[in-house]
């Protein structure tokens, strides 16, 4: 709304928007296609909100990008800290029996808030959407040498990621992996073009076809 009262683009243009938009329209038409619509419409909201998340990061100064994240991988860790206030995994037990375990353990010592529980699986999704925002203050605090923002990144992350661990919501953790994954091997494409004669995005895109031909066997 703001962009758009200053005569702006509604959003800033990147080049994900065609991945982007390929994502949102197979996302919708497998929410119609589900046995549980009222399900199916809360991951679609989600999604979509996960993307004008990144819409609303694209449109930043570069100089607020830090900024942004300290608030995001700080929302992360409070809704880690809400979850594991108000969970029950009596009546809603996790699907590991570790963790299950663990979190009855916990409810044995914690303070009995009466807060209304959250669906494991919402949390979870919601607590990896904002842990990589958590690496990346980390990888900004070492590359400026600023130990209280590690810190703050390490604390709030490890929360994140706990809150995230006792969700034992394997597709938020396949998710997260995919991510840090794919960021992990645009760095590492990186590294390689300055020793080969080839540009980061070019590396980057072969060895996804390479993953992808690699993974057609199993399909």
């Amino acid at each position: 709304m703001w962009r758009f009262s200053q005569r702006r683009p509604l959003f800033q243009r990147t080049l994900l928007d065609l991945p982007i938009a390929i994502f949102l329209v197979t996302a919708a038409v497998a929410a119609w296609a589900s046995y549980d619509h009222q399900a199916a419409f809360a991951k679609l909201c989600m999604l979509a909100g996960a993307v004008f998340l990144f819409y609303a990061l694209a449109g930043q100064p570069r100089v607020n990008f830090l900024l942004v994240a300290a608030f995001l991988g700080g929302t992360g860790a409070m809704i880690a800290v809400y979850f594991l206030l108000a969970h029950d995994w009596q009546a809603m037990p996790a699907d590991l029996g570790i963790i299950n375990h663990l979190g009855l353990a916990w409810m044995a010592v914690r303070p009995r808030l009466g807060l209304f529980p959250p669906q494991p699986n919402i949390a979870g999704g919601l607590m990896a959407l904002f842990l990589p925002f958590n690496v990346t203050l980390l990888v900004a605090a070492r590359k400026t040498r600023q130990p209280l923002m590690a810190a703050y990144a390490l604390a709030s992350g490890g929360l994140a990621a706990l809150g995230l661990l006792m969700t034992s919501s394997r597709a938020a953790w396949l998710a997260l992996g995919l991510g840090l994954g794919a960021w992990l091997l645009w760095e590492l494409s990186g590294w390689l073009g300055k020793h080969f004669a080839a540009s980061q995005t070019s590396i980057f895109a072969a060895s996804l076809m390479l993953l992808a031909a690699w993974r057609q066997p199993l399909c």
